[in-house]
């Protein structure tokens, strides 16, 4: 059981850094006509999209990066104490 912790821990840690690569990526020009930027997109939006559709209106200020980091953060803490670190 908490080999299956770790291992969904490292792919919540994965999906952190995926998420925060994508949020720097949006910023630069062009950043998704390359093989990284479309890799990101694909791993991440699963995640965003169904934010994005519970989340308000922002007026084109996507909130959707910072709740599903949010969300990253407090199931990795949960399953740090069901690991016990």
């Amino acid at each position: 059981m908490v080999q299956l912790l770790s291992i969904v821990n490292l792919i919540i840690t994965f999906l952190f850094l995926a998420l925060i690569a994508r949020a720097i990526l949006s910023w630069i020009p062009n950043g998704w006509n390359n093989p990284i930027g479309q890799f990101l997109f694909k791993i991440t939006e699963p995640i965003l999209q169904p934010i994005r559709n519970v989340l308000p209106r922002t007026g084109g200020f996507d909130l959707s990066p910072m709740i599903a980091v949010i969300i990253l953060v407090i199931l990795q803490r949960f399953i740090g104490k069901l690991i016990g670190t």
